[in-house]
């Protein structure tokens, strides 16, 4: 079930399987890849507002570890935080 990802870094983040994206996502054109690395294979991912993007948990570690959050960023990353919220029914 897809919930919001607390972290220390203040990313508005989502935890969300494959299979929930592409429920919820795939009339939008969600397909269901990693939009860093490509990946179909990947199970378990991180939808990160910031970067209105879905990455698996490698690669969304990967970028985490050198990820820095901008104030002039939080406008759109809160805007869309809310709108994927609302479409994978977080809570």
């Amino acid at each position: 079930m897809a919930k919001v990802f607390n972290n220390k870094k203040g990313f508005k983040v989502i935890q969300v399987t494959r299979g929930e994206m592409l429920c919820a996502l795939s009339e939008y054109g969600c397909i269901g890849i990693c939009d860093n690395c490509g990946s179909s294979d990947c199970k378990e991912g991180f939808y990160i507002a910031v970067l209105n993007s879905w990455f698996c948990s490698k690669c969304f570690y990967e970028w985490y570890a050198g990820a820095t959050r901008y104030k002039e960023d939080e406008k759109f990353e809160n805007d869309k935080f809310e709108l994927y919220k609302s479409v994978l029914n977080v809570r």
